[in-house]
């Protein structure tokens, strides 16, 4: 039981080092782009892998008794996925609705009063998860069918999109073996391992070109 419990402190502590690591390069990257978009992926995905790192490490403070497991804590988690699952938002919002820009900030507002106040009056940990749950497939859902396409048309070169494709599938199997620790955290390792590939893509050979998705990049040709 002992042995079974320090491999999950530290698969879990383990997985944040790698995590908060891969964030840092990702945002060392974006900050060496000549041009600075707030919805270039690297800086996106950056966002993401550092908030998914505090959240393993929160998931790991009551196992070391550094805290004890409760709902404020659980909320507080909550608060701290939020940081994981927005820039996604934003990213989808750039690729799918670029005409719509200037309501970009209102539906993030929007979506993100309604994630922190479902955090901070869920009355449980069920009701909590059942409300914010639902918001995270879609998001994940929708990246998916993103990079499906831009893989399928070859229309992002600079960025590997079955990479991505496969990584937010593992994310998305890891959720569903959240309660087995080790494989949940090998497959979000090796999710984060695939977009950081993905996104760096190491076989494109790059000429300063900032890695924001453009919306034409999904959009179908016009004969």
């Amino acid at each position: 039981m002992q042995l079974i419990f320090d491999t999950a402190v530290t698969a879990n502590l383990a997985t944040a080092a790698f995590s908060a690591v891969l964030s840092l390069y990702l945002l060392a990257l974006w900050f060496r782009q000549k041009n600075h978009l707030y919805t270039d992926l690297p800086l996106m995905f950056g966002t993401t892998f550092m908030a998914q790192a505090f959240n393993t490490l929160i998931r790991t403070l009551p196992l070391i008794g550094v805290v004890e497991m409760s709902l404020n804590l659980f909320r507080l988690r909550t608060l701290v996925i939020m940081g994981t699952a927005f820039p996604l938002l934003v990213v989808a919002l750039h690729i799918w609705l670029p005409r719509a820009r200037r309501y970009h900030p209102r539906i993030v507002g929007l979506l993100a009063a309604y994630w922190v106040l479902v955090a901070l009056l869920g009355p449980s940990e069920e009701v909590i998860m059942l409300l914010c749950i639902p918001v995270v497939l879609v998001l994940t859902m929708t990246m998916i069918v993103t990079f499906i396409i831009t893989w399928k048309t070859n229309r992002l070169k600079e960025v590997r999109s079955d990479l991505m494709v496969l990584s937010f599938l593992l994310g998305f199997v890891s959720q569903l073996v959240a309660n087995q620790v080790i494989l949940n955290n090998v497959l979000i390792t090796l999710g984060t391992v695939f977009s950081t590939l993905g996104l760096t893509n190491p076989w494109f050979r790059r000429r300063h070109i900032p890695l924001a998705v453009p919306p034409e990049s999904v959009e179908p040709a016009v004969a």
